[in-house]
Order: structure tokens, then sequence, then C-alpha cells
């Protein structure tokens, strides 16, 4: 691939390691309360009143999340708990592959209405005043874990990104997130948007 799409002045370790990274990212984000009652609405076996209960909490905010996951992937990957932890890689991109997790779905940039606006995302109306986020829960730890045996990154960091995160704060790492994957974009050449969109078609 490196050949063939002209990048093989990029090691390939760092080609690797980054493609890995955005895989490992791309889900992270699921770990979203709005993401989990839809899917386990959506799933069989549950008992009539764990889907009640389920049913109630999708609508109380409108059966509509908050944001999608690939963004709380980016928003998580930046945290002050697992943005350095990750920057102790060798050998990758970081935003390589948050643009890569990001645009895994094509929804990156369109507002509620489905139409391109100025913004990485935009939170929808009538979705609540906050999120929780279960990462604190054994299975974000797991897939955490998956990081140190895939990529050789340390143990996960003991303190993790809080859970409950309120509507003024996601906008706020919007904003940030968009800073910046602005600065990041601003001096990349053409090589490098070609290498930013092979890792995104292999992630």
């Amino acid at each position: 691939l490196r050949e063939e799409f002209g990048l093989t002045e990029i090691e390939y370790e760092y080609f690797k390691n980054t493609v890995i990274l955005g895989v490992f990212l791309h889900d992270l984000g699921k770990c979203s309360q709005h993401f989990q009652e839809m899917v386990y609405l959506n799933s069989e076996g549950l008992s009539p009143e764990d889907k009640n209960k389920i049913q109630k909490d999708w609508n109380s905010h409108n059966k509509k999340q908050m944001l999608r996951h690939e963004v709380i992937s980016a928003i998580l990957a930046l945290t002050p708990e697992l943005q350095p932890w990750l920057e102790k890689l060798e050998k990758y991109c970081l935003f390589t592959a948050i643009f890569s997790a990001m645009g895994h779905h094509l929804k990156l940039g369109l507002g509620a209405d489905g139409k391109p606006n100025n913004m990485i995302a935009d939170i929808q109306d009538g979705t609540g005043s906050e999120l929780r986020l279960f990462t604190h829960h054994e299975d974000f730890k797991r897939v955490l874990k998956m990081a140190v045996k895939y990529l050789g990154l340390t143990d996960p960091p003991e303190k993790l990104p809080k859970e409950v995160w309120h509507k003024e704060e996601l906008e706020e790492a919007i904003a940030l997130l968009r800073d910046k994957c602005t600065d990041f974009s601003r001096n990349l050449t053409e090589d490098r948007y070609r290498f930013i969109a092979v890792v995104k078609a292999l992630v």
C-alpha cells in the first residue's frame, strides 16, 4: 500500500501503528449511555422490565443521541487522562488516527439537519443537559488493555476520564477538538493528505 500510494517515505511501523490506533479509537465512544441504550433496545434477550426501563431512558432524550460515538471517541482521546498515555506510543500520528476514527462513518461536519456546517458536530436539541460515558466500566477498561496488547502501550492510567459530562463541557470539548484539528491540518502536505486518506480507508 505504501508503494501503491506513493507513501514509501513513511516508515512501516509508523504507518501500522497509526492504522491500529485509528481502529482502537474509532469505537471508544460507544461507551456513551445514549449509544448503549440504542443498542440494547435492538437486542434480544432483555427482560420486559429492563427493556421498559431502557425505553423510558431513551424516550427521555427524544430517542436521539446527544453526540455520535466517533466524536466522543476523539474527545476521549484528547482528555488529560488518556492523551498523555496514548502519546507514549512510538512512531505514530495521533491526529491522523483521530481524523480516521471521526471520519469512519462519513457523518463529520454535518448539522442536525444532515447538511454540512462548519462544526465538527452539533449537540442535538432535546437530548438533555448531560451525558454519561461509561469510562469506569470494566468493559471500557478491557478495551483500553487492548491497546497494551496490540500497540505495546504501558498499562492504562488508573485515573480515567470522568463519566458524567454536562452539555456545556461537551461543547467546550468539541471546540477544543476543532481547534486542535485545524492547527494540525494547517501545514499538511499532499503526501500527508494522502496518508490520512489511506489510513481512514483502512480504519
